[in-house]
């Protein structure tokens, strides 16, 4: 790609935007009863078991958001501090992996460039796995809710940490740099099973408030 300047970056990622609001717009609605190509089976399954709580989402009366018990819920400081930790660990080696394999190591920008996608696919590929490996431990009953979401916090934090550490004591062994900051990156793939998954059990009606505060504070 050293054949196009730097600025289509950025044309490629306003294109990406773009297609997606616009695929958001037709494909999303805010309750399965205002989806026109959703079938009434899905419909149906979608009701029996969201429950109670989809019914409160398709009433048309407004609710009052609980700001005093959402500020002095425990449960909801404690994903804070674990999405700010896990979200610290990403964005250090997002912005700072590159400059460190380029200053530190020596590389030049193009293999910087190629490899700074590595640890970001890996990440995909590790929110899918895990989130697979967690729905199955629900539906099969082979651990608790709870424990599901302690687990993904886990990895998407300690492990990332431990293999950040890893980074910092991996001293000139290029090669040795480059598997923990990918595997460190990989690592908070889980944050789809444990911190994010974990606001939507708190309070399904006002997950997006829930979320809204916790990534004000990260």
């Amino acid at each position: 790609m050293r054949q196009f300047s730097w600025e289509y970056i950025f044309h490629f990622c306003g294109a990406v935007g773009l297609i997606w609001f616009l695929c958001w717009n037709y494909f999303v609605y805010d309750t399965p009863g205002q989806h026109p190509r959703i079938s009434p089976i899905e419909r149906n399954y979608i009701h029996e078991k969201l429950g109670s709580s989809l019914h409160l989402k398709e009433s048309k009366v407004k609710r009052k958001i609980p700001w005093c018990k959402i500020l002095s819920s425990k449960a909801l400081w404690i994903n804070t501090i674990a999405q700010f930790g896990g979200v610290w660990g990403l964005f250090t080696m997002l912005t700072q992996g590159p400059s460190y394999l380029r200053f530190i190591h020596g590389w030049d920008s193009t293999k910087v460039g190629i490899f700074s996608g590595l640890p970001h696919l890996l990440r995909t590929i590790m929110a899918l796995v895990i989130s697979n490996i967690a729905d199955y431990c629900l539906r099969k009953e082979k651990m608790s809710r709870n424990n599901v979401r302690k687990t993904g916090t886990a990895i998407c934090c300690i492990f990332n940490g431990i293999f950040v550490l890893g980074l910092a004591y991996s001293g000139c062994n290029a090669m040795l740099a480059c598997t923990f900051i990918i595997i460190a990156t990989g690592c908070h793939g889980a944050v789809s099973t444990g911190p994010l998954a974990s606001i939507i059990d708190i309070s399904p009606n006002y997950a997006g408030v829930l979320l809204g505060i916790v990534n004000m504070f990260c």
